[in-house]
C-alpha cells in the first residue's frame, strides 16, 4: 500500500486521505497533528463523556508534557512489587489451563493488566483477578467490552441510533457506575492530599492541575477514564500478541528464556527487579518486533485544519488524514524483508539511520496517556514471570493471525489462541 500512499477516499461529503509513508507522517508530526486523533476523541466523547481537547490542543499538550515528565520511569519502578504480585496471581490462575489444550488467554491476561492499570493510574488495588465475580469488576469489564465493540462497528457511531439499542442503554448504566467510582476517588484524593505517598497517574494529575489553577474534577475524571480504557486495551492486546508470537516462533522463545536463565541464574523464581528489566535486551527486541508486526493502535486519524503539503500532494483543510501505521511498519524501504519476524532488527547497529516515524506501535496523542516507558516495564515484568513457569505453544497459524479486525485497537478476527504447558 505504501506505493500508492497517499490516496484519497470520499465517504459522502467527507474526505479521508490515507497516509503510510514515514516522510509524510513526519510532516504531520511537525505540524502537531500526531497529538490529536479526531476518531479517538469522538469515541471517547461518545463513550466516556470525555472532553480530551475541550480547551484547545495546546493546553492539553502542555499538561501532558508535564505529566509525562513527573510520571516517569523512576515513579513507575516503585510499582514493580505490585506488578510482580499481579503476575504471580496470573501464574496461579493459569494452572488449570496449562495442559496443552488451546485457549484464548485474553480474558484472564486482561484481568492481570486491569489490576496493574488501576494500581498505577488511580492508586487502587481492585483485585480483578481474585474478585472476578465482584459487581464492580464485572461492570468495568463490560464497559471496556462495549467500548471496544462500538469502536469497530461504524454503524454504531450515530448516537441517536445507538442509544435506542439495548447495548446503548446498557452503556449508560455501566458508564455511570464507572464514572461515579472515579469521581468519588478523585474527590477523596483531593481532600486527603497526595503528599508522602507513592504517586499514581491520578496523584500527578491532581498536582499538575492544582499548580496550573485548573483543578476541575470533571476534566480529571475524563483524563482518568481515558487513561484506564486506552491503557487496558493497548496493553492487554500487546501482551496477547506477544504470547501468540512466542508460540509461533519456538526457536526465538528459547532465546528469550535463555536470557532469563542468565538473569535469574541464582534464583529462578524470585521477583523481577528494575535492574533485571534493564538486562532483558532480547525480550525487549522481541516485544518491539511483535509491535512492528501488529501495532495495536493501528492507525491515527487527525483532522487537518489548514492546507498542508506532503511529499507528493497537498492535504486540503477539513480532510482527515488516516495514518495506517500497520502498513508503515511494512514499508520495505525501511524494513527489508518486512514479512519476516526478526527481533534483531532492533539491535542498535541495525537501527542506526532508521526513519524516526517508520515505527509507531502505540500511535500518539491521547493513546499515549501514561507515557511510552509504561508498556515495556509492565509487559516485561509479566512475561518474565510467565515464561519462567510455562512454555508457550502454537495453537494458530501466522496466516490466521494475519486476519485482523481494525478498531480502536488491532485484534485478530479469530481471537488469540495459544497452548501452554508447565516449564
Amino acid at each position: 500500500m505504501h506505493m500508492f500512499s497517499p490516496f484519497r477516499i470520499w465517504v459522502g461529503p467527507s474526505l479521508y486521505v490515507v497516509v503510510t509513508k514515514p516522510e509524510d507522517v513526519e510532516i504531520l508530526a511537525k505540524h502537531g497533528l500526531l497529538n490529536t486523533d479526531c476518531y479517538l476523541e469522538k469515541v471517547m466523547t461518545r463513550f466516556l463523556g470525555s472532553e480530551l481537547d475541550a480547551n484547545g490542543g495546546e493546553q492539553w499538550r502542555k499538561q501532558r508534557k508535564t505529566i509525562d515528565r513527573l510520571f516517569n520511569s523512576d515513579v513507575l519502578e516503585k510499582y514493580l512489587e505490585e506488578f510482580n504480585n499481579h503476575s504471580q496471581t496470573l501464574i496461579t490462575k493459569l494452572t488449570l489451563l496449562a495442559d496443552g489444550s488451546p485457549f484464548d488467554p485474553y480474558p484472564i491476561v486482561g484481568l492481570c493488566i486491569l489490576d496493574a492499570v488501576w494500581e498505577t493510574i488511580i492508586g487502587i488495588n481492585v483485585n480483578a483477578q481474585k474478585n472476578k465475580g465482584d459487581p464492580f469488576i464485572q461492570n468495568t469489564e463490560r464497559m471496556l467490552a462495549l467500548f471496544n465493540e462500538r469502536s469497530v462497528r461504524p454503524w454504531l457511531s450515530f448516537d441517536y441510533l445507538y442509544y435506542l439499542t439495548s447495548r446503548g442503554r446498557e452503556q449508560k448504566i455501566v458508564e455511570k457506575v464507572f464514572r461515579n467510582f472515579v469521581e468519588e476517588t478523585i474527590a477523596s484524593r483531593i481532600k486527603k492530599g497526595t503528599e508522602g505517598k507513592r504517586q499514581s497517574f491520578l496523584d500527578v494529575l491532581i498536582r499538575v492541575s492544582a499548580e496550573e489553577g485548573n483543578l476541575v474534577s470533571k476534566k480529571m475524571t475524563d483524563e482518568v477514564c481515558t487513561a484506564i480504557a486506552t491503557a487496558h486495551g493497548t496493553l492487554a492486546t500487546s501482551l496477547n500478541f506477544v504470547l501468540v508470537m512466542l508460540g509461533l516462533h519456538p526457536d526465538l522463545q528459547v532465546k528469550v528464556v535463555q536470557e532469563l536463565r542468565e538473569i535469574f541464574s541464582e534464583d529462578w523464581r524470585r521477583p523481577v527487579t528494575a535492574e533485571d528489566l534493564g538486562r532483558m535486551d532480547y525480550m525487549d527486541r522481541f516485544i518491539k518486533e511483535t509491535m512492528r508486526f501488529f501495532p495495536v493502535v493501528s492507525y491515527i486519524a487527525p483532522e487537518v485544519k489548514e492546507d498542508l503539503k506532503l511529499s507528493t500532494c497537498t492535504l486540503p483543510a477539513g480532510c482527515q488524514a488516516d495514518i495506517l501505521n500497520y502498513f508503515t511498519h511494512r514499508d520495505p524501504r525501511h524494513w527489508p524483508d518486512a514479512g519476516r519476524f526478526d527481533p534483531d532488527r532492533f539491535l542498535p547497529e541495525r537501527s542506526q539511520g532508521r526513519h524516526p516515524y517508520c515505527y509507531l506501535p502505540y500511535g500518539a496523542g491521547p493513546q499515549m496517556s501514561i507515557g511510552s516507558k509504561y508498556p515495556a516495564l509492565l509487559l516485561k515484568t509479566v512475561l518474565a514471570t510467565l515464561l519462567r513457569n510455562y512454555k508457550i505453544l502454537a495453537a494458530v497459524t501466522q496466516d490466521a493471525l494475519n486476519e485482523m479486525r481494525i478498531g480502536l485497537v488491532l485484534k485478530p478476527v479469530g481471537g488469540f489462541k495459544i497452548r501452554m504447558i508447565p516449564r
